[in-house]
């Protein structure tokens, strides 16, 4: 068995990727059905790149309030 620990960000740092990744798939997505669709089909996409935005943040919301959850059983469970 190895002595090394796992390297595992912050809770904060996950965050941080997270909107990362969200704002990068919108923003470029918008960008790229722009320049190739044009403004019209833009319009149309905006709202769904959204939601799947929406989509990618709910199963980390998820752990958040999992996580949360189990820290506040723990705690409640020690004293």
């Amino acid at each position: 068995m190895s002595n090394r620990k796992s390297i595992r960000p912050s809770e904060k740092v996950e965050r941080h990727y997270v909107w990362i990744v969200i704002l990068f798939l919108v923003i470029v997505g918008s960008g790229v059905i722009y320049l190739v669709f044009g403004a019209s089909a833009l319009i149309l996409a905006v709202p769904i790149l959204i939601g799947g935005a929406l989509l990618l943040l709910l199963p980390f919301l998820l752990m958040q309030i999992i996580g949360w959850l189990l820290e506040k059983y723990h705690q409640k469970n020690k004293n």
